[in-house]
């Protein structure tokens, strides 16, 4: 009796120590089996496939703005040609200061000054580029007048003056045709008398530069041309 609690003494010891004390396992590999299409038979192919997690950090950018289409730029973009040939001006603003006028080239230096009136005179001065006087002419308004009327090359120079003469009691009246060059220097002079009596060959002067004075233009008359026996 007593060897046969012994021996239940002993198995129920020996169960208590295997469960309080199980034995500690790793968890088991997992695999994935995958057949080919064609194994051949009694064959297993085993695949193996690993997992690799990586973390990527991305950095927050500045938002992207976003510019609404104007309602009026809904043309298409077009290219404006402009072209090459254009029409130079005939001369500068006239610039009036104290009732003095005055003409300018396009270099914005002065070209032609026209003094105010005074006891009903005034005085008309002509400049080049470098600011000397090449020329004067004289405007009257007394019993007789003389009044001028200019014109201009493109750079703003005289190209010219008409000037007008009333005698007064005359029944005659003048007129003087003077031309410049692009630097308002004369060059010619042309006096006519109206209303014209006879035709005469008109009265043309040239300008001496170095004299500063006007000379008559030398006309060369037609010689008959002899004839033959």
């Amino acid at each position: 009796m007593r060897s046969a609690l012994l021996i239940i003494f002993l198995v129920s010891s020996l169960l208590g120590i295997s469960q309080s004390a199980p034995e500690e396992r790793k968890p088991p590999k997992r695999y994935i089996v995958r057949k080919q299409e064609s194994p051949k038979p009694g064959t297993t192919v085993i695949t193996t496939t690993t997992t690799i997690t990586k973390t990527i950090t991305v950095k927050e950018q500045d938002p992207v703005k976003t510019v609404a289409p104007s309602k009026q730029n809904t043309k298409p973009n077009t290219i404006q040609t402009v072209p090459t040939t254009q029409k130079i001006p005939v001369q500068q603003k006239i610039i009036e200061s104290n009732d003095t006028i005055f003409h300018y080239y396009t270099n914005k230096k002065v070209s032609v000054k026209i003094t105010p009136w005074v006891n009903q005179e005034r005085t008309l001065l002509f400049y080049d580029l470098m600011g000397n006087l090449t020329y004067s002419m004289e405007n009257v308004r007394h019993s007789y007048t003389v009044f001028t009327d200019l014109k201009f090359h493109p750079n703003g120079a005289v190209s010219e003056a008409n000037s007008n003469m009333n005698p007064g009691a005359s029944m005659y009246w003048y007129t003087e045709h003077i031309t410049f060059n692009t630097v308002n220097e004369p060059e010619t002079r042309r006096s006519e008398q109206h209303p014209v009596e006879r035709v005469e060959l008109p009265d043309i002067q040239i300008w001496n530069k170095q004299q500063r004075k006007w000379i008559k233009q030398e006309s060369v008359g037609c010689q008959p041309v002899p004839q033959k026996n």
